[in-house]
């Protein structure tokens, strides 16, 4: 399956003729849904007259005293109605089910199984940043894997990879169709031009990380968890003294600092759980903290059980969740040492990604399971809030409204852009901001 353009709103809005007022006023929600949305400057926003929605702006408080610098206010129902509402403001699955996109470009959307996994939010491209995207879609026999890179300012989506083949060794003669990339579970910048992509093989499922240009889309395998057949590739795996198995390397979690290397987790009954690092070279592998088995054992602090997952950095710490139980704690990457920050039993149902948002000293946290969840952790307090509870910080006097308001959140991920505002992953293909001054939210790329 390959994936295939939609007609945008302001294409289709381009593409009509022109048409009488009264004609015009039937047919100007579904036009200026996403006619705007071109260019290299950024649209208005809905506070500037020459904005299609300035007088469809909510209840005066909101609008006075909360103003919100987005481009339409979908804080009131009657902006997010399926047939009257403004599209920005609707929830993106049913806008997917009416064959709407929102920026022009290839689209996940629709497709089998489809949803974004992770990725990061590049502030240095383009007017208003890129997010690279990963993701995948498909049947669990046939998966295909997808690294999408979108412009925030116009929501426009272009591929950079999409399924594969990338290049390295056969596997047992099959042929190159069973070589191909299955899905994505994750991508970051690495050395130079590349992108470290954290996914699997569409065939036996293997864990691997493949390195992607951003300008050519050329894949090369780095790293797998598995051997390629019968043919002997140094890769570096990561092995135990007293089990004959090697480390069972998860999904959850993926990251690469500055020097190259990368940080993958770790979690099986027998060995323990942690944290493992591979050198920049990929030919070696160490515990750089965990619980388990003598090689597995690096560090003191909490015990860390279940799956270990979202990591990030911050001020030389490595952040990370556990799932069982729920943790979120700090890795001094020097002693393996632990320090726990949270108890999001206590403190928030979260468990897959934080974004440290430095102007207002809190954690970003989101991601759970069958659920709805982003929440604002003060670390220094223990204060924590979803974004649908409005008033407990001063910056977010709000609860969250409009397309974030239905949020099948799931394990997708967040970003933290420079202006405050979050770009979420919602209904699994579709990203969404979040301007938490305001409690507003309008859809971003669909």
């Amino acid at each position: 399956m390959t994936l295939t353009p939609r007609l945008s709103l302001r294409t289709q809005a381009a593409a009509l003729p022109r048409v009488a007022l009264h004609t015009f006023a039937v047919l100007a929600t579904a036009l200026f849904s996403g006619c705007f949305l071109t260019g290299d400057d950024a649209p208005p926003t809905i506070n500037d007259r020459s904005s299609p929605y300035y007088d469809r702006s909510c209840i005066l408080t909101q609008f006075v005293e909360h103003r919100s610098d987005l481009q339409a206010d979908c804080r009131c129902f009657t902006n997010q109605a399926p047939a009257s509402g403004i599209d920005l403001c609707k929830r993106p699955y049913n806008l997917s089910l009416d064959g709407i996109s929102v920026g022009d470009g290839p689209t996940i959307a629709g497709l089998h199984q489809a949803e974004y996994f992770g990725g990061f939010l590049d502030e240095d491209e383009g007017t208003e940043g890129t997010v690279y995207v990963s993701g995948g879609y498909g049947p669990s026999l046939d998966r295909s894997g997808v690294i999408m890179r979108v412009d925030v300012a116009t929501g426009d989506r272009t591929v950079v990879l999409e399924r594969g083949p990338f290049d390295g060794p056969s596997w047992n003669g099959l042929p190159e169709f069973w070589r191909n990339v299955g899905y994505v579970f994750d991508v970051q910048p690495g050395p130079g031009n590349l992108l470290y992509a954290f996914a699997e093989d569409s065939y036996n499922q293997n864990i691997q990380i493949l390195a992607v240009d951003r300008d050519t889309g050329d894949v090369t395998l780095m790293w797998t968890t598995n051997g390629l057949g019968s043919e002997p590739v140094d890769y570096g795996f990561c092995e135990t003294l007293e089990s004959p198995y090697r480390l069972q390397i998860t999904k959850t979690g993926f990251a690469v600092d500055d020097e190259g290397r990368v940080y993958l987790p770790f979690a099986n009954p027998t060995q323990g759980r942690g944290i493992v690092r591979l050198s920049a070279d990929f030919r070696e592998c160490e515990v750089v903290t965990g619980n388990g088995v003598a090689e597995a054992t690096r560090g003191t602090g909490p015990y860390i059980g279940g799956f270990i997952q979202g990591f990030t950095f911050h001020d030389g710490l490595l952040y990370a969740f556990s799932t069982g139980p729920k943790q979120f704690f700090s890795v001094d990457l020097g002693t393996g040492d632990r320090t726990l920050l949270a108890e999001p039993d206590g403190v928030t149902p979260t468990e897959r990604w934080a974004v440290w948002d430095e102007p207002r000293q809190v954690w970003w946290l989101a991601g759970m399971s069958n659920g709805v969840s982003i929440d604002a952790f003060d670390p220094v307090t223990g204060e924590s809030t979803d974004i649908f509870n409005g008033g407990v910080f001063p910056w977010m006097p709000l609860g969250a409204a409009g397309p974030i308001q239905i949020n099948s959140l799931n394990y997708a991920p967040i970003w933290l852009r420079e202006n405050g505002n979050l770009l979420v992953a919602q209904d699994g293909f579709s990203i969404v901001e979040y301007e938490p001054s305001s409690g507003n939210s309008i859809v971003r790329s669909l």
